[in-house]
This record gives structure tokens, sequence and C-alpha cells, in this order.
């Protein structure tokens, strides 16, 4: 019950990733920007058309927002997949000062780089109340009538949303605390995996990580969950299945630096998609690979590293990377 007893020794939680050999990817209503309609009890769209979805959801006097923004095409190898989605899609959940507290990041980089930027402050008692209406806002989103061609816009909000619904958000310390109690954040990642274009050799993979508050009183309190998709099925899907994790000290950010983009010195591989990450292309795997660094290093990790720079090398990455940093196996 109580997830970050974890900090202690106690093993990590399981949930689902994807796997794919080089990587697998998984008449309408409009509505124009600003024009926001009323689509159900206390939730709001003020965009829902090609452009994305996005609304806000009322509830006991809180009221957060969410957005969804449709990206490049998924390779065809990857949404050779049957699972794998034909498109990538951003998604957050944010409040009323923009600050993101779930996002998931559908190809290389958010097409919003804003949706990253924090507030100067936290706020545990605000980001608590955000994250309890959550879950009735998915219900919301569910079983609200949508236009037909958003269906997996609001599929990723949906997931992302319901990808929560197992956190305790606020965990009091039991008995006497092993650990020093003092204002701080500790990032817990995940890699996961599943089976690429369904076949039994390499794996798609994605990440996620939550991110946690320890205040005074020695409570550690949820600040919110940041996860990839990397071109195909996302971290939190229920295709996935675990395949590593790995837990931060204490850090003064309440989320680390997490983000992959797409320009080639800021952690990231910026060639093109090969699915078996061979003759100077990448797959999954190898954004898994950045994006694993970058967490642990709670800094950008220069692409260039080893002996061989893996988004160019002729190698082949087809499984998953360890958390320990570790390229993984051809």
């Amino acid at each position: 019950m109580n997830t970050l007893r974890r900090l202690w020794g106690l093993g990590p939680v399981a949930i689902a990733l994807t796997t794919i050999q080089g990587c697998s990817a998984e008449g309408s209503t409009h509505e124009g920007p600003g024009e926001a309609r009323q689509i159900a009890d206390g939730l709001h769209t003020e965009r829902a058309d090609a452009e994305g979805l996005r609304g806000s959801f009322t509830q006991n006097g809180t009221t957060i927002y969410f957005e969804a923004i449709r990206g490049e095409d998924n390779p065809a190898e990857v949404t050779a997949d049957p699972s794998a989605p034909a498109y990538a899609v951003d998604a957050r959940f944010f409040d009323e000062d923009g600050t993101s507290f779930l996002v998931s990041t559908g190809g290389h980089e958010l097409k919003e780089a804003a949706w990253h930027q924090e507030s100067s402050a936290f706020n545990p008692e605000q980001r608590i109340a955000a994250l309890t209406v959550v879950s009735p806002l998915v219900a919301a989103l569910q079983n609200a009538e949508m236009p037909f061609n958003l269906a997996l816009e609001r599929e990723r909000l949906v997931d992302l949303g319901k990808s929560i619904g197992d956190v305790e958000f606020v965990q009091e310390p039991e008995s006497e605390t092993p650990y020093a109690c003092t204002d701080a954040f500790v990032h817990q990642m995940y890699v996961r995996e599943k089976a690429a274009f369904d076949l039994p050799i390499g794996n798609h993979t994605a990440v996620y990580v939550d991110s946690w508050f320890l205040d005074t009183s020695c409570t550690w309190l949820y600040v919110g969950r940041q996860e990839s998709c990397n071109h195909g099925t996302c971290a939190t899907h229920a295709s996935m299945s675990h395949h590593c994790s790995w837990e931060s000290g204490y850090r003064s950010y309440s989320f680390p630096a997490f983000q992959v983009y797409s320009a080639y010195g800021n952690g990231a591989c910026s060639t093109f998609y090969n699915p078996l990450s061979n003759l100077g292309g990448h797959n999954c795997n190898d954004d898994t690979y950045f994006q694993i660094h970058n967490i642990k290093n709670d800094t950008y990790y220069p692409a260039a590293t080893g002996p061989s720079n893996i988004c160019t090398d002729s190698i082949g990455h087809s499984y998953a990377p360890s958390c320990s940093g570790a390229r993984g196996a051809p």
C-alpha cells in the first residue's frame, strides 16, 4: 500500500510497457479554441477538432485542465503492430497556473515545449486536490460525446489518467522513519517493454517516472507522472510489462530532466527511424537509453558517448537497455 516503502528496501510496483524489435509504435464536430462548451457535468471543451482536444473539469471547487495534441505519423514498421497508434499524441493534465502534473510524449519531443515549464513554487495541497479530480475527469471523458476522429486523443488522456488510479497520493509515516525528513523530491523511474511487432525477438520500450515530495513531517506527497511512448505504445499502456526500475536520492526539482528532444546535443537521437537501430538510424530502445540517463543524471545526457554513438552506429539495439544505463543487446 505504501509506495514509498521501496525507499527503504521493498521492491517496485509493476506496471505495463511495450516492446517491438526496433520499436513498435501503437463526420466530426469541430470547435474553435476559446469556445468553451459544457459536454458533461463539470466537463468543458475549449477545442475539439483536427488540431487536438483541450478542456477543463471542475469538481468540489477544484478545476484542472487537459490537452491532447496530434503529432507525427508513427513509422510503418511500428504500425504493423495492430495495437500501436497510427500517430503520436502528446497529452497532459495541468493546473490553472499551466503547470503539468501528468505528461505523455508520443514522439521525439513535445510539440509544445512549454508543457514542461514548472511553477516557481510547488504547492502540495493544490497538487493533491488536482490529482484527486483526475479520476472523475477520466470517467467524464469516457462517457462524453466526442468527435470520432479524436478517439486516439481521448484514449491517450484516459489511459494517462487511469495510470495513476492505484497511487496513494498522501502517505503518512507509520512509525519511526529510517530516512531524514526534509523538503525534497524523489524520482522513481520504470522502464517498460513488450515484444516488437508481436515477434519473438526484440523489444519496444518506453519509460515513465513518478515524482514524490517529502516534507519535514515525514509525509510523502505525490507530485505526478511523466511518460514516453517513443513512436509507439506508451509506457503506461496495459500491453506493456515491467523491465526494470530505479529510484533517485533527494533532489531539488519536481521532475527530472526526462524529456527527450530532437536536438542532437540535448540527449536524443535526431537520426532517422530504423526498426533495427542500424545503418545510421535509431529506434525506441535508443530513445529509452537516453531517457534513462537523463533521469538518472537529472540533466540532458550527451548524445555522443562510449566507443560508438548509439544514434548512428551499425550495431543494432533490438532489446531494452538496463536501468543501470547499459545499452540493450543487439
